[in-house]
C-alpha cells in the first residue's frame, strides 16, 4: 500500500511515485510484503504485512505521459494534527479523540516493538457553520452520502491533466467488502479528493497530504512490483474486491473511495486484529494518525508506520499540493 525527491525531467515519460523523500519511477517495488498474511474464511486476506523497503525495479506506465515535477524542497517532519469537526449537516458538533497510548502491548504471535516516537492525538474543534470545509468526523458519526458530498465540493483546477480519463470514469458497481464504496463521482483530481474526504469524514487536507505521499496525485502510479495502483496505491493481494472490473485502476473516484473506506474502518475501531500482530501501544478507535500508518505498514504505531506518519505530517505542514514544484 504506500510510498515517496529526486528530480525527474518532463521528458522522462514515466509516472512518478514518492518514497522516503525521493521521487522514483512508477511501477516500483516501494512496499513489498514482508510477513505472512492471515486469510479470511472466503480466502481473501484479512490483514496486510509491512511494505516499506525501497524500490528495486521500474516499468514505464502505458499510454499517458505524466509531466509532474518533483518538489524541490522538504522540511523537517511536523507534528501537525488534523482538525476533527462535525460539519453543519451532521448532528454531532464535537467529539473527544483519545490520545494513542505509548505502552507496549505484548503480541501473541510476534515480538512487540518498543515505541520510538510519539504521535500527536487529533484535536477536537468545531468549524464555523457553512464553512464548507470537510473535516474529520468522530467515530460513530453519521456519514454524508456521496450525492450530498458531490453537491458540497468546491471548484478546483486540475493539477494532473494525465488523470483526465480516470477522473471522468465512475465505478461500475458497489464494493462487496465496503458497500458504500461505489466511485460515483467525476471531477478534477482535487475535487475527487474533496468528495472522498466528505464521504468518509476525513480532514480534506490530510487526504491531500496522504495522496501526495502515495502517488503525487497521479493515477498512473504503480508500485510494489506491480501490485499497487492509482492515487491511493491500493494493493491487489490485500484488497482484491477493489479490483473487480478493474475499478481501482480505471476510476480515480473509486480508488480513493476504497482507500478511505479502509481508513474509516480502522478509525471506527473495527480492525481488532491489529492487537494480535506486532504493534506499539493498544489499537483503539479514534486515532487518525495510527490509522494512516496502518494503510502503509499494516501495523499499529510500529517504527515503519511512524516514519510514514511523519512524511504525511510533513506534507500537511508544507501544504505541498500548493507549492510550485507540485504543479503538473
Amino acid at each position: 500500500m504506500r510510498v515517496q525527491a529526486k528530480v525527474m525531467g518532463r521528458a522522462a515519460m514515466v509516472a512518478l511515485v514518492l518514497f522516503g523523500g525521493e521521487r522514483v519511477l512508477s511501477t516500483t517495488t516501494h512496499r513489498p510484503g514482508a510477513a505472512a498474511v492471515a486469510a479470511r474464511p472466503d480466502g481473501r486476506p484479512a490483514r496486510w504485512p509491512g511494505r516499506h523497503r525501497r524500490p528495486t525495479t521500474t516499468t514505464v506506465a502505458p499510454t499517458v505521459t505524466p509531466t509532474t515535477a518533483a518538489p524541490t524542497t522538504t522540511v523537517s517532519p511536523s507534528t501537525v494534527s488534523p482538525t476533527t469537526v462535525a460539519p453543519s449537516t451532521v448532528a454531532p458538533t464535537t467529539s473527544t479523540t483519545a490520545k494513542a497510548t505509548t505502552t507496549t502491548a505484548a503480541a501473541t504471535t510476534t515480538t512487540t516493538v518498543k515505541a520510538t516516537t510519539t504521535t500527536a492525538a487529533a484535536t477536537t474543534t468545531t468549524a464555523a457553520p457553512g464553512s464548507g470545509r470537510f473535516a474529520t468526523l468522530a467515530p460513530g458519526s453519521p456519514l454524508p452520502s456521496g450525492a450530498a458530498c458531490a453537491a458540497r465540493v468546491k471548484t478546483a483546477a486540475e493539477q494532473r491533466p494525465q488523470n483526465a480519463t480516470y477522473n471522468a470514469t465512475k465505478g461500475t458497481r458497489a464494493n462487496t467488502d465496503y458497500p458504500r464504496v461505489d466511485g460515483q463521482y467525476v471531477g478534477t483530481t482535487d475535487q475527487i479528493l474533496q468528495w472522498t474526504a466528505c464521504k468518509w469524514g476525513v480532514d480534506e487536507d490530510v487526504v491531500r497530504a496522504q495522496i501526495a505521499v502515495e502517488s503525487w496525485w497521479s493515477m498512473l502510479a504503480v508500485g510494489d512490483n506491480g501490485e499497487s495502483f492509482g492515487l491511493g496505491q491500493v494493493r491487489v493481494p490485500y484488497h482484491q474486491s477493489a479490483f473487480v472490473d478493474d475499478n481501482a485502476k480505471r476510476s480515480s473516484a473509486y480508488n480513493v473511495d476504497y482507500t478511505y473506506a479502509v481508513f474509516r474502518s480502522c478509525y471506527e475501531g473495527e480492525l481488532t486484529w491489529l492487537n494480535t500482530v506486532e504493534h506499539v501501544g493498544t489499537y483503539a478507535a479514534g486515532d487518525v494518525w495510527g490509522c494512516l500508518g496502518v494503510w502503509f505498514s499494516g501495523r499499529w504505531h510500529t517504527p515503519a508506520a511512524e516514519g510514514y506518519i511523519a512524511k504525511v505530517q510533513d506534507y500537511l505542514a508544507q501544504r505541498v499540493w500548493t507549492t510550485p514544484g507540485f504543479q503538473g
